[in-house]
C-alpha cells in the first residue's frame, strides 16, 4: 500500500471479504462467465452476496442485487443459479471505488429453445408482457386480431448473437 487512497481501498476489500464469510445473505452460487452460453456442470461457483432489490410484483418482477469480488469474470448477461432458479444479470451499478461489483438480476421465467448448426440450445430468458392492461386482442368489427407484445431479455453470447432482428419466436408453456 503506497498511499492513503490505496489503503482505504485495501481495507474496504478486506471488509467485503469478511462480509462474504459472515453475512447471512452470503451464498455460494453458480455464475457463468461473460459470454458463457448457459449454466452447466463446469460453471464456476462464486461466493457472493444476494439481497432483495424490489418487491415481487408484475411491474418489476422479482429482482435481486448481486455483489461479487471486484476481479470476478461476471458481467451483464451472466446467468446466476440461486434459490433453484436461474437469474439473468440485467444491470451493472457503476461505482466510483473499485471495491466490489454490484449488479441487478432478474429471475428467468421462460426457456428459449434455439437451433443453431443442428444443435438445440436452451437459453433462459426474461419474458415480459407489454400489454399489461389488455387481453392481447385487438377487436375489429367482425373479428379479433392478436395484438400481444412481449419483451424478451436474454444473454448475448456466441449462440444468441446469431438471432437476427425481426426473427419470429413461438412462446408457450412447454
Amino acid at each position: 500500500v503506497t498511499d492513503i487512497k490505496s489503503r482505504v481501498i485495501y481495507e474496504a476489500r478486506k471488509n467485503f471479504e469478511r462480509s462474504l464469510k459472515n453475512d447471512p445473505s452470503s451464498v455460494a452460487a453458480r455464475i457463468t462467465d461473460i459470454g458463457e452460453v448457459n449454466i452447466s456442470e463446469g460453471t464456476k461457483v462464486v461466493q457472493c452476496l444476494i439481497n432483495d432489490y424490489s418487491e415481487n410484483d408484475q411491474k418489476t418482477f422479482d429482482e435481486k442485487v448481486l455483489y461479487v469480488r471486484h476481479d470476478e469474470n461476471v458481467g451483464l448477461g451472466s446467468y446466476v443459479e440461486f434459490d433453484n432458479y436461474i437469474w439473468l444479470i440485467v444491470f451493472r451499478e457503476h461505482r466510483a471505488s473499485n471495491i466490489h461489483k454490484s449488479f441487478i438480476m432478474r429471475k428467468c421465467n421462460q426457456i428459449l429453445k434455439y437451433q443453431y448448426q443442428n444443435e438445440v440450445y436452451e437459453i433462459p430468458c426474461v419474458v415480459r408482457n407489454l400489454t399489461q392492461y389488455s387481453d392481447g386482442l385487438q377487436d375489429i368489427v367482425y373479428t379479433s386480431v392478436p395484438d400481444g407484445k412481449r419483451s424478451i431479455t436474454y444473454s448475448q453470447n456466441a449462440i444468441t448473437s446469431h438471432i437476427k432482428l425481426g426473427q419470429r419466436f413461438l412462446i408457450n408453456s412447454e
